[in-house]
């Protein structure tokens, strides 16, 4: 019979959550999404219809009020055709004329015209070209002529309604472009494709100004959101109020937010529980070593491992009291009592206490200073601020079971900081480590290495007292951590007026 795994159930969610995720499926339901875009698309389209016809009118209103003639070719071939009157002189022959003003609008645009007879003579001209009046033409040339509205490379036009024959008016060869339907001037011709241009631009203005202000408001609407969410990722608890098509969005992240911020207290009450629930045990196990190590009647090699015991145990404390301080820190609930600290009594008096309480002989703990640090003195929690430096010191021993020299240093730095540096000269680590320490000790939620979480709490102290810290290494010369803390002043500085 063979044997199956269970297949873990997926991850479920509850009911408000299922609920935002179902309306927003419908939301972005396929039919209902393009029909509102289509509706959105033709109330756009139908806008720049209206614009673009108020622009053809302007267009055509300028056109005809800027010309320099009146009227259009045709209404003035109809004027001509109308006002020509035929007399007869007194040999009987026919004599036409055309009124002075009529003669005057044609001289006003540069065109001609005549009267060609039923016979194909030309009966009349005014300002008609020579190879055009004086040539007979026949019932087929004005059959062509009004066909392609060209009479010998003139654009012409063709009157009608009279009975002794047909006004032709003619125009210069580059004053008019004939289209399949009639003529168009060429200052009309080049004006209509400068209006197709501007139309393209508008219409193209139009759309891109809805994208822009479409888009700007989607930024502007999103804003709220990305703010949230970086705020998330800090461990800021937020909330968003949104409506409209974020409004999902708005409620999954205050949702998120509410949850995260439950799991970060049940984590900061389970850090505290176990600190505490740890500290009982801890204090008997200590004292039953502290007695073995100190049995005169027990053996040497009991008594050297109820030292070791002791000293594990004061390892476990530290390392119960650090996950303590970090979780206060992390969750900003550890107050900082801010006073003025003298550096150097505050050095000495850490070198002090671990040789006053019998530092193994194996580590040579030193102190150096120089004459610029003598009277400095910096602003800060002095508890906080000696944890990290004790955490280095016994950072430097736990990494050196054989012995090392370790050198507790202070210096002042051209940018008005002081430099805290614990140095030692055991076994180091490769320069590769340094990246990946500086990353742990400026995350605290990395996991932790050998270097465990000493350094982390180590760069969270520096941080909230305004400065930084940085390490140094190489295999076999040592390890170097230097805390770097902003000068609040020295002692022999003249005070800063009110």
């Amino acid at each position: 019979m063979g044997f199956f795994k269970k297949k873990a159930p997926a991850p479920t969610r509850d009911a408000a959550a299922q609920w935002r995720i179902n309306r927003t499926r419908r939301q972005s339901f396929a039919p209902a999404y393009f029909a509102k875009q289509a509706f959105l698309f033709i109330g756009l389209t139908i806008l720049v219809f209206f614009v673009d016809i108020a622009l053809y009118i302007v267009f055509q209103f300028a056109i005809y009020n800027n010309h320099d003639y009146d009227g259009s070719p045709t209404s003035t071939t109809f004027e001509v055709t109308d006002n020509l009157s035929a007399t007869e002189d007194e040999s009987g022959a026919t004599v036409y004329k055309l009124p002075d003003n009529t003669a005057s609008w044609l001289d006003q645009q540069n065109a001609w015209a005549m009267l060609v007879g039923n016979d194909g003579e030309v009966l009349w001209s005014h300002n008609a070209p020579p190879e055009i009046s004086n040539h007979t033409y026949t019932q087929n040339d004005i059959a062509n002529a009004a066909r392609t509205f060209y009479l010998e490379n003139y654009p012409a036009f063709f009157g009608t309604n009279r009975d002794d024959g047909t006004v032709i008016v003619g125009y210069p060869t580059d004053e008019y472009v004939a289209f399949p339907i009639n003529y168009m001037g060429n200052r009309e011709f080049v004006a209509m494709i400068v209006l197709g241009v501007v139309l393209i631009y508008l219409d193209a203005l139009i759309f891109f100004m809805v994208y822009s202000l479409s888009r700007r408001r989607m930024l502007k609407a999103i804003t709220p959101a990305v703010e949230a969410l970086d705020d998330l990722a800090h461990g800021v608890p937020t909330h968003m109020e949104m409506k409209g098509p974020l409004a999902d969005i708005a409620e999954s992240v205050n949702a998120a937010s509410a949850i995260i911020q439950h799991k970060d207290e049940a984590r900061k009450r389970w850090v505290s529980g176990v600190s505490h629930d740890v500290r009982t045990p801890l204090a008997i196990s200590m004292g039953h070593a502290e007695r073995i190590a100190n049995a005169t009647n027990a053996p040497a090699e009991v008594r050297k491992s109820g030292e070791v015991i002791v000293r594990q145990n004061e390892r476990i404390r530290d390392l119960v009291e650090d996950l303590n301080i970090v979780s206060k820190l992390e969750y900003d609930s550890q107050p900082m009592n801010i006073e003025t600290i003298q550096v150097v009594p505050f050095a000495r008096g850490i070198v002090a206490d671990y040789l006053n309480t019998g530092i193994d002989v194996q580590y040579d703990l030193e102190f150096f200073d120089t004459p610029t640090v003598q009277e400095c003195v910096i602003q800060g929690d002095e508890r906080l601020l000696r944890r990290a430096v004790r955490n280095l010191i016994d950072n430097a021993m736990r990494h050196n079971g054989e012995g090392c020299k370790i050198a507790l240093s202070l210096d002042v730095e051209p940018s008005n900081m002081l430099a805290l540096t614990v140095a030692d000269n055991g076994r180091g680590c490769d320069t590769s480590r340094i990246g990946a320490l500086m990353a742990q000790a400026s995350t605290p939620d990395a996991s932790y290495d050998a270097h465990g979480l000493g350094l982390t709490l180590v760069s969270r102290i520096s941080i909230m007292h305004g400065g930084y810290v940085s390490f140094a290494s190489e295999p076999k010369r040592g390890f170097t951590a230097t805390m770097r803390i902003p000068i609040a002043m020295r002692q022999n500085d003249p005070p800063q007026a009110k």
